[in-house]
């Protein structure tokens, strides 16, 4: 979760391919910038390579505030799952990080070199949760509660 130094939340709207059945299942493709953990790599490691590659920052354009103190998790819809990573997979369990952002907005670039998202903004706090797709809102919601301190002490520096 990035996180500006008004308290925002940084948020970006996938790509959804029209050449899949599922775009007419996701509604609201809003979300947190997230990556997956490659073999052998840590999870800080894994943070400063996938905000690198979805949003084109640099380790040097954020600092870690807080680490999640546990896992969350989400389930794809029965009708998706098929449609997903080749079928393989239900969901993810992911570790979540939240991040103060310390750069400025032309250093975030989301025309990488294979892009996922085709525009972001800044929203508050609660307003990331709404955006989400459904099957996410409530581990957006577990993020929200952990990190809001952490939220609210961005604005202080």
């Amino acid at each position: 979760m990035l996180v500006n130094k008004y308290g925002q939340v940084f948020v970006a709207k996938r790509i959804i391919e029209k050449k899949h059945e599922n775009s007419q299942i996701i509604t609201n493709p809003w979300q947190l910038p997230q990556g997956g953990i490659d073999e052998g790599e840590d999870e800080e490691a894994t943070l400063f390579r996938e905000t690198q590659e979805e949003i084109g920052i640099l380790p040097s354009h954020f600092k870690i505030l807080k680490k999640s103190a546990g896992y969350y998790k989400y389930e794809l819809p029965q009708q998706m799952r098929p449609k997903f990573w080749d079928g393989k997979y239900i969901g993810q369990q992911q570790k979540w990080f939240c991040c103060l952002f310390t750069g400025n907005n032309n250093d975030i670039n989301i025309e990488t070199q294979d892009p996922e998202f085709e525009s972001w903004k800044w929203v508050s706090p609660l307003s990331f949760i709404h955006l989400a797709v459904d099957f996410k809102k409530q581990m957006y919601l577990g993020l929200a509660e952990e990190f809001s301190s952490t939220i609210n002490s961005a604005k202080s520096f």
